[in-house]
């Protein structure tokens, strides 16, 4: 009888265990869903950023560009004195 309370005890430990054990899988299976839900949102931002940092690389050469064809343009419209020339009077 004796042996029988011992395995019967052992079996309820046994569960105990296993219920404890199947605890800690559903919390670790919410905390891996988390955590794949967190890896989702840094790739999304790190392709924002990307797109941020190839946006403003395409923005600075535009305008230095911009700032070149402006440079051209103005010394374009001035003679060799620094004085900007008369408008043609042709008619």
């Amino acid at each position: 009888m004796r042996d029988l309370d011992a395995r019967g005890a052992a079996l309820e430990e046994w569960g105990a265990r296993l219920a404890e054990a199947e605890e800690r899988m559903s919390r670790l299976d919410a905390m891996l869903i988390d955590l794949q839900s967190t890896f989702d949102n840094v790739l999304s931002q790190r392709e924002f950023l990307e797109r941020v940092v190839e946006t403003a690389g395409n923005l600075s050469m535009q305008t230095m560009h911009a700032e070149s064809l402006i440079k051209t343009l103005r010394e374009a419209g001035e003679d060799p004195k620094g004085r900007r020339p008369r408008p043609s009077t042709a008619g």
